[in-house]
């Protein structure tokens, strides 16, 4: 979507003369078509009060290179007093969008952690809102140690954070399906926002420098800037986890291929724990970084307010479809973003759960040793027992001690009266200790000689 900016800049600034070999003074993309809801009017003012100097802008190759400024200032001149109101009010709309549009974006540190393993389409989403918001310097390494943590409890169990859970039982089609939604929604919303700036370029004039087509775009474009920014400020904070033995082997170069492949079109939510964490101390280039969003961020959206509030023939409901158009295009991207932080932090909560659960099961010292004495111990006196009650059933039939077994010896022949594996003994080693120490407490007469 950047190459289709910078295309749109360059294409805005380029007229049909120029390309055809002759040298032009101007660019005569403007003035051709207007918005919906004032293009009549417009077109007809061309047509017949302003012919010769739209004859003028239209010749490429005219000596005057202002002669956009007269058009305008016919156009103005045939405009009711009524309609310059409403352009009025259109202005003021036109200007708050920067400032509403910021509010709902995504952040630049948001789409930095997209960016961390699925790069083109942090780029789409980035594209698609053409404002942002300044994040906090903390902000980026709260993001790097949230993957170091489990999730809240109250956050736990709701959507979207419950994906990988919901969505896992089918995981190749629903990460499939999952991917090709979250492209689609983010080409869409970022062709929306495109369409929308060549609008304000083509269909509109800027009344401080009527000879500009590319105003709008430049803002736009500038967004994409700020999130890279943004980008490498994360990329300043981090570093590799350390690698767990064996240590993978290094790819070759279409093993990185594929592995960058991989990663961009798998969803955060189905993908394997980003193996970063955050940086001890902050880094003289993060500071830097930090320091350039802060300037850069109200830089942008002072830009963005002086051009779009100087944008002439716009109706107060062209100007409200504009933003309502960007906003849509925002929310989606910051939708989609919320998704897949959402999947990037789910993923590592569950994976440290399942890692403090192998620890707990199968540590290398301490409770490994005591549950396993432990449960050998009672699986071979259980073993001893149900020995010697089979052979004295054999020997004296139903009489005598075990034919009324008390209770214990009844919950030790259901629990031991089959062979357990060494990884069904895993799994039930806790219990087979609690139940040991229950019968110990309720019923100590059972271990007493029949």
């Amino acid at each position: 979507m950047i190459w289709l900016i910078v295309a749109l800049l360059l294409g805005l600034n380029v007229s049909p003369a120029a390309a055809a070999g002759a040298k032009a003074t101007h660019s005569t993309l403007l003035y051709q078509h207007f918005f919906p809801a004032w293009n009549p009017y417009l077109q007809d003012y061309l047509q017949n009060a302003c012919r010769e100097q739209i004859a003028n802008y239209r010749n490429a190759t005219f000596s005057d290179p202002r002669t956009s400024y007269t058009v305008l200032d016919c156009l103005l001149k045939q405009f009711p007093e009524f309609r310059k109101a409403e352009m009025s009010a259109a202005a003021v709309v036109l200007g708050l969008a920067p400032t509403i549009l910021q509010m709902i974006s995504p952040r630049p540190s948001d789409t930095a952690m997209v960016a961390l393993r699925r790069p083109v389409l942090a780029l789409l989403l980035s594209a698609a809102a053409p404002a942002t918001s300044c994040p906090p310097p903390g902000q980026y390494a709260e993001r790097l140690q949230a993957l170091a943590r489990p999730l809240p409890p109250q956050v736990r169990g709701c959507f979207p954070y419950t994906a990988p859970r919901v969505l896992g039982y089918h995981e190749r089609a629903a990460a499939a399906v999952v991917s090709a939604a979250q492209y689609a929604a983010a080409l869409a919303a970022a062709a929306n926002s495109a369409y929308r700036t060549y609008q304000l370029c083509v269909w509109t004039v800027c009344t401080f420098v009527p000879t500009r087509v590319y105003l709008p775009a430049l803002w736009h474009a500038a967004v994409v800037l700020l999130h890279a920014g943004g980008w490498l400020a994360m990329l300043l904070s981090l570093r590799p986890s350390p690698p767990t033995p064996p240590a993978p082997r290094r790819p070759g170069p279409w093993g990185k291929v594929s592995r960058m492949l991989g990663r961009e079109v798998m969803p955060g939510a189905f993908a394997e724990k980003l193996p970063v964490e955050s940086r001890d101390g902050p880094a003289l280039g993060f500071s830097l970084m930090t320091m350039a969003l802060y300037v850069g961020v109200p830089i942008h959206i002072l830009y963005g307010t002086m051009v779009l509030s100087s944008l002439a023939f716009v109706s107060a409901v062209d100007s409200l479809g504009v933003v309502a158009w960007y906003a849509l295009s925002a929310v989606v991207s910051k939708g989609v973003v919320y998704f897949e932080c959402a999947g990037i932090q789910a993923v590592a909560s569950e994976s440290l759960a399942t890692a403090q659960a192998g620890q707990q099961m199968s540590g290398q010292s301490g409770p490994k040793a005591v549950v396993y004495f432990e449960c050998a111990g009672i699986q071979a006196v259980a073993s001893e027992s149900l020995v010697t009650a089979q052979a004295g059933q054999q020997m004296s039939g139903q009489s005598g001690p075990y034919a009324q077994p008390s209770q214990p010896d009844v919950l030790a022949r259901q629990t031991f009266n089959r062979t357990l594996s060494k990884p069904a003994l895993k799994e039930v080693a806790p219990w087979l200790v609690i139940i040991r120490v229950s019968s110990l407490i309720i019923w100590p007469q059972s271990l007493a000689t029949p």
